[in-house]
């Protein structure tokens, strides 16, 4: 068994366009005579590898600690794919059955490939980029309670079959959660 982690670094990624940079300090130090360490981290949901939930981008859509954690554990497939991937695209790169799809590579998701997604019953996508894609998508993707996993680092990792872990933390009333996603080969 391998694993590869394909979680990017949450405090030296730039972050998406208006989101505010993680932030953290130190609240305790044994090296400064405290009895423990003690950091105090301030941070976005959508820093770094996180995970979308439905209320993103649905005003009462599921928050993320009401997401079915099923669908960020299990068979996974990684295809490279530049570029825009539209239905077609979708259709020649997505084998049959396939339930988690990571996309590798510098990949645009277009509003036709998200329709042929949700149509193949795909619950989770990932791509390497901070984002999916646009409103558009997200809300396709999201009404059909696909799971988005976005900023992955596949760099390290060939197309194929692995295993995929990329639970969200239980966050109350929260739209997204930063995840330690780990792809397993077996």
């Amino acid at each position: 068994m391998k694993i590869f982690d394909i979680t990017k670094n949450l405090f030296n990624l730039p972050v998406y366009p208006g989101d505010p940079e993680p932030k953290y300090s130190i609240v305790k130090d044994m090296k400064q005579g405290d009895e423990y360490n003690l950091t105090y981290v301030c941070l976005c949901p959508h820093n770094s590898t996180h995970v979308d939930a439905p209320k993103h981008f649905i005003n009462n859509g599921e928050t993320i600690e009401s997401v079915s954690l099923e669908d960020y554990l299990g068979k996974c497939q990684v295809v490279i794919a530049e570029g825009e991937v539209d239905k077609e695209r979708v259709q020649s790169l997505v084998s049959d059955g396939t339930k988690r799809l990571l996309l590798k590579g510098k990949a645009t998701l277009t509003i036709s490939g998200a329709h042929e997604l949700v149509k193949r019953g795909v619950v989770l996508v990932g791509i390497e980029s901070g984002s999916i894609g646009d409103t558009a998508i997200h809300r396709t993707l999201l009404k059909a309670q696909m799971a988005i996993l976005e900023n992955a680092d596949l760099n390290l990792v060939e197309a194929g079959e692995y295993t995929l872990v990329a639970l969200p933390l239980k966050w109350e009333g929260i739209e997204a959660s930063p995840v330690r996603a780990v792809l397993i080969a077996e």
